[in-house]
């Protein structure tokens, strides 16, 4: 993510379209950042799973202040380690926290709304 801070150009919008099941894998940004917060052995360079019942989890895999527009790619399901919670359900309301935590309450200037989109739903989700 900080390669998109380094990059800030007025007016440019950053979108991201986040496949969040794949995990945290070690050639990413967030890798480092995620093995300190979650005390991950990092010596096989293994795999950081997707936990979005886990809130120090969530918290640091959205931590980085550059994304203006979510695409959510989520495509496996209403399974999560909390039976009945839908994790598309709490990647929604996660995402929208985090827009808040990083811009107030408030509107932003030159916002009439955060908008993020979802590619995947279902019955079950609804």
């Amino acid at each position: 993510m900080d390669k998109f801070a380094e990059q800030e150009v007025p007016g440019l919008k950053f979108t991201l379209n986040d496949h969040s099941y794949a995990g945290v894998h070690h050639h990413e940004v967030l890798y480092e950042p995620m093995t300190k917060a979650h005390g991950h052995d990092t010596s096989d360079e293994g795999l950081i799973l997707f936990n979005p019942t886990d809130p120090a989890f969530m918290d640091a895999y959205l931590n980085n202040g550059t994304c203006d527009f979510w695409w959510m790619d989520w495509q496996q399901g209403p399974i999560s380690r909390i039976p009945g919670l839908y994790p598309l359900w709490l990647l929604n309301h996660y995402q929208f926290q985090d827009h808040e935590n990083q811009n107030g309450p408030e509107q932003v200037p030159g916002y009439q709304f955060f908008f993020f989109a979802v590619r995947w739903t279902e019955q079950s989700s609804l």
